[in-house]
């Protein structure tokens, strides 16, 4: 742990291509995760979601990811919960066109508030100045399909091994 602006502190989590700062203050945690959040980084953004101390708010700064997996997805609902049991709220801000994109068709945006700052929005060439932004895009969209093919067939197989096992347990009820 490395001293930083927070009061209490900052800390890092990070593994190749993707990192979380996390700042801590009296009320309100914040993490700026950096990179793209997908099978290979959610543990390391899992871990930074759950390592943040018990605070009224906690708030994740997405303006620094590229990519929201269903992972990524998975570990914001999961921390949602947690937070809430607490009696705090997690809140998103400054999200990515796209991950805000993501946000919307998960229907996320409906049970987390998601904020965009005026420093975002003051910034007319937000997108054109940050690297692997909209300069980017025709490189990453083919990524993002190649990615989605790869989910889609993935969740086809789920799908297989859930009717095996469906019929494993229709077979183990009919031989009792």
């Amino acid at each position: 742990m490395s001293v930083g602006p927070g009061r209490f502190g900052r800390m890092v989590h990070s593994v190749e291509r993707f990192h979380v700062a996390m700042d801590v203050h009296d009320h309100v945690v914040e993490l700026r995760p950096v990179g793209e959040i997908d099978i290979a980084s959610v543990t390391a953004f899992r871990a930074a979601l759950w390592a943040a101390p018990a605070r009224p708010v906690l708030r994740v700064d997405l303006s620094g990811v590229r990519l929201l997996s269903a992972a990524g997805v998975r570990a914001l609902v999961a921390t949602h919960l947690r937070v809430r049991a607490r009696g705090g709220e997690l809140v998103l801000t400054d999200p990515d066109p796209v991950v805000a994109r993501v946000l919307r068709v998960t229907g996320l945006h409906r049970v987390l508030p998601v904020r965009c700052s005026d420093r975002s929005q003051a910034l007319p060439g937000r997108a054109r100045d940050l690297p692997g932004r909209a300069h980017d895009l025709p490189g990453r969209a083919h990524d993002l399909v190649a990615h989605r093919a790869r989910v889609l067939a993935r969740m086809a197989e789920l799908e297989e091994d859930l009717k095996v096992l469906e019929h494993k347990i229709d077979a183990y009820r009919r031989a009792e």
